[in-house]
């Protein structure tokens, strides 16, 4: 962090007076983009790391086209005009602020900055790399959805943000595929950061259902020794703390359901006019302050003290 911000000194950019700045025309709330409380300023990479990833993107590719994606303050456009000129990096970055300093830097540079969106850039971007360095949500997951439907070849290179990324980017077995790795200076949940060639594979059975609960929006059927109980795709948070391991966390009702390859069918999407009428009512009760925890597809009810009783003895 010290050489950083030295390095920040000396080249003047004030990133922190950048993110001080009321942002008015961003597409996705802070949340969308960032965990929790934490600041843009914390997803900038290392310098020292950056240098690392470009001189082993070199050592392959001397002439390499590697796009930075969420690029921040552009610092690996820097580091690529400085030292490794014949490499050029695409910027795209939606806040046009944050790259304003990289720019007056490199005014007779061959690097692109883009302030726009990823997923709203015309399809004839093209490139050897993209550097991801996201934590999951929302805007990752369309992020994901481009870079899938790319027909040319190219690598992911991935640095951990928040402990996830990772294991997310493991799951997608029908076009990635682990490759290498690069050990890290700065601090990480991974030390390392790891190299996805995009590939054709098969689909995981995990992957297949990863993608079938993006895509419901509704009620989910699921599974327990009681019978099939419903949860609400509204409010669902998904989480991918082990690798191969998916964690769904719904709020209607207060459940963490745990997914792997050994019981993907205890969750499946149903439509709504699959659910018994009877027991449609009882889906708005559901919830931590509601009086109904489940509500079964046989109108058996779980209540708020745990215990159950069908609809027609309330």
């Amino acid at each position: 962090m010290r050489i950083d911000n030295a390095i920040d000194e000396v080249l003047d950019m004030k990133f922190s007076d950048i993110e001080a700045q009321v942002l008015n025309n961003q597409k996705f709330s802070d949340s969308d983009l960032y965990i929790g409380e934490l600041p843009a300023i914390a997803l900038n990479t290392s310098w020292i790391d950056l240098y690392n990833i470009l001189n082993k993107a070199s050592s392959n590719n001397p002439r390499a086209v590697i796009c930075d994606l969420g690029a921040g303050s552009c610092r690996l456009s820097l580091i690529a005009y400085y030292f490794f000129p014949k490499i050029k990096v695409i910027s795209i970055e939606p806040v046009a602020q944050r790259m304003k300093r990289a720019i007056e830097l490199q005014q007779d540079s061959h690097n692109i900055f883009i302030d726009a969106y990823f997923e709203d850039y015309p399809q004839d971007l093209k490139f050897d790399f993209t550097l991801l360095y996201f934590p999951n949500g929302v805007v990752f997951e369309s992020v994901l959805d481009r870079l899938k439907n790319f027909q040319f070849q190219f690598s992911i290179l991935c640095i951990e943000s928040h402990g996830e990324m990772i294991n997310r980017l493991t799951i997608e077995q029908s076009w990635l595929k682990a490759e290498s790795s690069l050990r890290l200076i700065a601090p990480r949940h991974n030390q390392d950061l790891i190299e996805f060639k995009k590939i054709e594979g098969k689909k995981s059975q995990l992957e297949h259902k990863l993608a079938e609960i993006f895509k419901h929006s509704g009620e989910f059927k699921i599974r327990d020794t009681h019978g099939e109980w419903l949860a609400s795709s509204k409010g669902l948070k998904i989480f991918y703390d082990k690798k191969l391991q998916v964690s769904l966390e719904f709020s209607l009702p207060s459940r963490t359901i745990y997914l792997n390859e050994n019981n993907l069918i205890d969750i499946m999407p149903i439509n709504q006019s699959d659910i018994p009428n009877e027991i449609i009512p009882a889906l708005s009760l559901r919830g931590a302050k509601q009086p109904y925890r489940k509500v079964y597809l046989d109108g058996t009810i779980e209540l708020s003290n745990g215990s159950f009783v069908h609809l027609d003895q309330l």
